[in-house]
Parts: C-alpha cells; sequence; structure tokens
C-alpha cells in the first residue's frame, strides 16, 4: 500500500483496552510523518458506523496527504468480525496490538469504569467482576488475534507488550516507528508523560465534561487544537484536582490472593495459545 496514492489508512490500532493505547497515540500523532486524525473511530466494529461505508471512513484521512495515517480503536481486537472487514479492503495494511498482563487489564478496566460512573464507587472489584464480563473476555488475547492472524501475515502485525511501555518507553515506541517505516530517532514530547492513568474522580460529571469538549473538538476538525491544550498541562492540572484517589499500575497486587488466582487460571490456557499464535513470551503474567 502507498499512503501517498490515496488517503487510506495505513496502519489500524486494534487496542488492547487499557493497555497503553492513549499514550501510544499522543506518540504517533506527535510523529511529523504519520497523520492520526482521531482515535476510536470504531468504524469496523460499530454497525451503524460501517453501514456509512468505506469512504466515509476514508473522509478522516482526507488531509493526510503523504503522511502515513491512521488510527487506534480499542473496539476492534475483540470483535471477530474487524480483521476480515479491515482485509476486504486492506489487506496490505499494518496492524498494531498491545497488550498488557490481563489480570492488572481487568483492574483497570474497573478503575476506569469508576471514573466514568459506570460503577458505582461501593461496588468492589470482586462485585463487579459478577456483572462485567468483559473484564474477563477483553484478556483473552490469543481468542481474539486469531482471526487477525488468518487473514494477515505475520509480518503486517506488530504485538507489543504494554509493560515494556513502562520499563523502557523510549525503545517501545521506537519499535513502532521502524515498523511503520518513518524515522525512529524522533522523540515525542509525551514519550516521559502518563496519559490516562487508573484514577477515582471526586465528581464524575466533570470528568464527562473533558470528555464532551474532547469529542466536541475532534468531530469539529480541532483535533490539534485539543491535542496543544493537553501539552499545556492544563486538564491534568484540573483532574488531579479533581481526583479522590490515584491508581497505579500494580493495582492488581491488592487483589485477595483467591481472586488474583481465579483469574490467573482463566487466563492460563489463553495465555499458551497466544504464545503458539504469536511467537512471543509474556512472562510475569
Amino acid at each position: 500500500m502507498n499512503a501517498k496514492q490515496k488517503s487510506v489508512p495505513y496502519f489500524i490500532g486494534i487496542g488492547g483496552q487499557r493497555c497503553g493505547t492513549s499514550w501510544t497515540y499522543a506518540c504517533l500523532f506527535e510523529h511529523p510523518e504519520i497523520c492520526a486524525p482521531e482515535k476510536e473511530i470504531h468504524f469496523f466494529s460499530r454497525d451503524q458506523k460501517f453501514s456509512q461505508g468505506y469512504d466515509w471512513y476514508e473522509s478522516f484521512f482526507k488531509n493526510c496527504g503523504a503522511k502515513k495515517a491512521g488510527e487506534f480503536s480499542t473496539s476492534y481486537i475483540s470483535d471477530p468480525r474487524v480483521a476480515e472487514r479491515i482485509a476486504a479492503r486492506y489487506p496490505e495494511i499494518k496492524i498494531i496490538a498491545i497488550l498488557r498482563n490481563p489480570v492488572d487489564r481487568a483492574v483497570s478496566n474497573y478503575f476506569n469504569d469508576l471514573a466514568s460512573g459506570k460503577v458505582e464507587k461501593s461496588i468492589s472489584f470482586d462485585e463487579a467482576l459478577q456483572n462485567h464480563p468483559e473484564y474477563i473476555d477483553q484478556g483473552l488475547y490469543g481468542k481474539h488475534l486469531e482471526p487477525f492472524f488468518k487473514a494477515f501475515s505475520k509480518k503486517q502485525i506488530l504485538i507489543l507488550r504494554y509493560e515494556d511501555s513502562l520499563t523502557n518507553p523510549e525503545e517501545f515506541i521506537r519499535s513502532i516507528y521502524q515498523f511503520l517505516e518513518v524515522d525512529s530517532s524522533f522523540k515525542p514530547s509525551y514519550l516521559k508523560k502518563k496519559v490516562n492513568v487508573s484514577r477515582v474522580p471526586t465528581f464524575v460529571g466533570l470528568d464527562n465534561a473533558f470528555l464532551k469538549i474532547s469529542s466536541f473538538l475532534r468531530k469539529s476538525g480541532l483535533t490539534s487544537l485539543w491535542w496543544l491544550i493537553k501539552k499545556s498541562g492544563l486538564p491534568r492540572l484540573i483532574l488531579w484536582a479533581n481526583t479522590s484517589e490515584q491508581r497505579g499500575e500494580t493495582e492488581s497486587l491488592r487483589l485477595k490472593k483467591e481472586t488474583k488466582e481465579y483469574l490467573q487460571s482463566i487466563f492460563a490456557s489463553d495465555k499458551q495459545k497466544l504464545t503458539s499464535l504469536t511467537g512471543i513470551n509474556f512472562p510475569n503474567w
């Protein structure tokens, strides 16, 4: 695929959820050779959007010019229809998937739901787990990635471990730049910053207002303005003031022993499938 010939995506990030895709997207957005006009388009996974057709989808990239265009939508990885839908139009596209310890990911999902008001603050993780099967399903990476490895060659798929972005962010983002065949020496300003950290807001409404403002600016074609505002640090300061509790990346260590063992047992067979599928080891999961 030649990104210069037409305004079509050169790459698509498929997730997973709560696996550092917001930070990754920020680093891609800043690269001068990459055009990432909007995150979370959800075209291939939402029937209402998919029914509008590929031309509608490609309109998101109409101003990308010669840059390598792409997007990240975290709903793609777990939808079994997505791989075939992408391959039907873009058989040579590059696919990026970021995976996280599924136990940690499940806990982060819970805290994200607390932040959005989807789960009440009084509900414990164990209680929420009973009513939110997606906490487990989203971590079954072997199951979800299988259709992508059937639809595309291995050389078209980049699998990354979220944990590596914490220990060596420079190498992590460099590997993506190399995969996309852009200048891998570029260092984005977001490289050492945290994006979308797990936290519990004091007032959920304030957080939701920020989401609405972000969505409005992006839909109005002002994505660049929103990112400039984010880079200023003002939203972070306001959200910090609205934080009643912040969660670290090792929150799963606080889980009840039996809960952690239960989750690990569920993910064990899928982890084997994932390793077999990708040829990558996932230590300490």
